[in-house]
């Protein structure tokens, strides 16, 4: 019974968070680590938000490095990762 209560409770009392319309021009734009997800060997982000702040963030891991140690002088492949952000 006691859960039922806190989850109606829960369900009744919830907070809305709401945003401004437009988010100030010098908080829109692309922030990063480095010159893209692909850049340099260490694990790169990226963060983009539009003026109606709606935006994504983005990462990659480290490239990866061949087990038998042959470097054929291309980049190794990278795991990326995204999800979309509300401000």
């Amino acid at each position: 019974m006691d859960r039922i209560l806190t989850l109606l409770c829960a369900t009744l009392l919830h907070l809305t968070a709401n945003a401004a319309d437009v988010v100030p021009a010098h908080l829109t734009g692309e922030w990063g680590t480095g010159a893209s997800l692909y850049d340099g060997k260490q694990d790169q982000a990226d963060v983009y938000l539009l003026p109606d702040g709606l935006g994504m963030m983005a990462g990659s891991s480290a490239p990866a490095h061949r087990a038998d140690g042959v470097d054929d002088g291309k980049p190794g492949p990278r795991a990326l990762v995204g999800f979309p952000v509300h401000a």
